[in-house]
């Protein structure tokens, strides 16, 4: 448990408790003083106060769940000490944690404690907005085996689109991203006002191809992952693509053939949870028309197969050894079962599909 700025809290809080009495605000009680009291219950990791402004009293703290899939969050409650106010605030995140859910929307604690809301044309918002514009579930909903999803003729190979929309171009290269918040359309049943769109680390350049770059920006939290953005050298301009964590899971990216505006790569995640959702294997990056796409192709990691022998199929575990059932020649991806794409065959089903011809 950490503690910080608790003793000058509550001299803070004992001159609240005098100026603003009979006041409708409810000061922190004498248990938030009391390490005891938080002792009780491991998951608290942080208990803060801070002096805010002239006259106001922020009081923080962080709770952390255990295992993979756990929950965290923060509670925040901003005391006014000239208006004697205070307004409270909640932000759950899930086991992704990539956003957070805030209870009721107030302002004044987001600005304080969050920063700015949500521009869709401020460069350093420019992750928040791709992670804000996403399409909905993955698609499909399942990984999808070979006859599911096909594109027609030979060779037999599957696109599956990962939700997230084409973004805007900014100039320059990928600058650092800011922790941003956006209102919901309307407060529901669960109280939820907002969204909370934690920032990535800085990016960094992850590969070359020609005169496009991939950047890389390492996700928040501990369970991994990389928001990918295209960077155009040429023009000196960059868009965001997507974030591997939830419909395409890599803590890793392995990148494997580039051409015909097309560049390939193979996410592997660390977490066996994870893996064990069928979410790691090929993609594709369309540079042309800047979505990215899950690849199937016979050989990789995410085609099902009876790999028993007992009639029950199921998608096959993805391991570091897959990467190397891969060679690429000649703009050709071959696996070593005989199954092999030609990069322009992906480029003319990418074009079909923006055309809306699949």
């Amino acid at each position: 448990m950490r503690w910080r700025g608790i003793s000058a809290a509550r001299r803070v809080r004992d001159t609240l408790a005098r100026r603003c009495r009979g006041a409708s605000m409810e000061l922190p009680s004498e248990d938030y003083f009391d390490r005891g009291y938080w002792a009780e219950d491991e998951n608290w990791t942080e208990i803060g106060a801070d002096v805010f402004g002239a006259h106001g009293l922020l009081f923080r703290s962080y709770w952390f769940g255990q295992g993979v899939e756990s929950d965290h969050g923060m509670a925040a409650t901003l005391h006014d000490l000239k208006a004697c106010t205070s307004a409270t605030m909640q932000v759950q995140y899930l086991d992704a944690g990539l956003t957070g859910s805030v209870t009721g929307r107030p302002e004044t604690v987001l600005a304080a404690v969050i920063g700015p809301r949500l521009d869709p044309g401020d460069p350093a918002h420019g992750y928040a907005t791709l992670l804000t514009t996403a399409r909905g579930v993955c698609e499909p909903a399942e990984p999808p085996d070979m006859d599911e999803a096909p594109v027609a003729g030979a060779p037999t190979f599957a696109l599956a689109a990962l939700p997230f929309s084409e973004q805007r171009w900014f100039s320059g290269a990928p600058p650092r991203q800011t922790r941003v918040w956006k209102e919901v359309d309307e407060v529901g049943d669960d109280g939820v006002g907002a969204r909370v769109i934690e920032a990535p680390k800085q990016a960094r350049l992850l590969h070359r191809a020609g005169d496009l770059q991939v950047f890389g920006a390492d996700l928040p939290g501990r369970n991994g992952g990389l928001a990918l953005a295209l960077y155009d050298q040429a023009g000196d301009r960059h868009r965001w693509l997507v974030a591997t964590r939830g419909c395409l899971m890599g803590t890793r990216i392995y990148w494997l053939a580039a051409g015909s505006g097309v560049v390939i790569g193979y996410a592997l995640s660390d977490h066996p949870v994870y893996k064990a959702e069928g979410r790691d294997g090929l993609f594709v990056i369309d540079a042309v028309n800047p979505r990215v796409y899950r690849l199937l192709l016979d050989g990789s990691a995410r085609v099902w197969a009876d790999a028993d022998g007992d009639d029950e199929w199921d998608p096959l575990e993805p391991r570091a050894g897959h990467v190397g059932r891969f060679r690429v020649d000649e703009a050709t991806l071959r696996t070593r079962c005989g199954s092999r794409v030609a990069l322009a065959d992906i480029r003319a089903a990418l074009d079909a599909r923006a055309s809306g011809a699949m």
